[in-house]
Parts: structure tokens; C-alpha cells; sequence
């Protein structure tokens, strides 16, 4: 039964099963986002993410003279990145989407929503 199992699933091409949208996701080097983290302490925090070459990532929340520089990677459709060391976010891309939670050292939990601005 399994040896019929294995040849039966074997014969079933690849493209009997087509990959979902969000795992098409686009390389995110070179590419500049914007949209918001909400924390749940109740603090919204409005960001300009910069995903640059080599995992580094700008982490601007707008103030001047202002920005964090964090590291990041991309598997698939899932991307993380760390800021300072102090609090870790994961994102599931679409094309001109993201969403995902993240949360820090302080015990504090985040939502977020992106969207795509440009791609260098």
C-alpha cells in the first residue's frame, strides 16, 4: 500500500500544485517600506524600513536625527529582523504588503502593517 502511495504521488507533476501568492514573496533588498508598529502597552509608532544588501536594515521612526540600524533575513515569504538587540519582529510578505508582531526585551508585544514605497 505504501510502495502504491509513494508511485501514485510520485506521478502527480509539480504543477498540480501551484505555490501560494505570499511564497512568491519578492526579494526584500533594495526595497523601502512604510507603515506602523502598534504596541501593546497602546503606543503607535509610525516607521520608514529600509531593507538594504547584506541583511542591514534602517529602522527610522521619523524624528530627526533618528534611526536605528537593525539586522535582517528572508526565507520565503517570512521575513526577521532585530533592532538592537532589544526587540525582534516577523513579517509575512506579500507584493506590496507586510504583516506581522513582533516583541522586546521590556515584555512588550507590537502589530504591524506595511506597505511598499519603492524599490531602489
Amino acid at each position: 500500500m505504501r510502495a502504491l502511495l509513494l508511485l501514485m504521488t510520485a506521478a502527480v507533476p509539480l504543477a498540480a500544485f501551484p505555490v501560494p501568492k505570499a511564497a512568491q514573496a519578492k526579494p526584500m533588498a533594495g526595497t523601502i517600506w512604510k507603515g506602523s508598529n502598534v504596541w501593546s502597552q497602546g503606543q503607535r509608532e509610525s516607521l520608514t524600513l529600509t531593507f538594504h544588501e547584506g541583511g542591514k536594515l534602517t529602522y527610522d521612526p521619523g524624528s530627526p536625527g533618528l534611526h536605528y540600524t537593525a539586522t535582517w533575513e528572508q526565507s520565503g515569504p517570512i521575513v526577521t529582523w532585530t533592532v538592537n538587540n532589544h526587540a525582534t519582529f516577523t513579517a509575512t510578505v506579500t507584493s506590496d504588503l507586510f504583516e506581522g508582531t513582533g516583541s522586546n526585551k521590556d515584555k512588550n508585544d507590537a502589530v504591524m502593517k506595511f506597505t511598499r514605497l519603492e524599490a531602489k
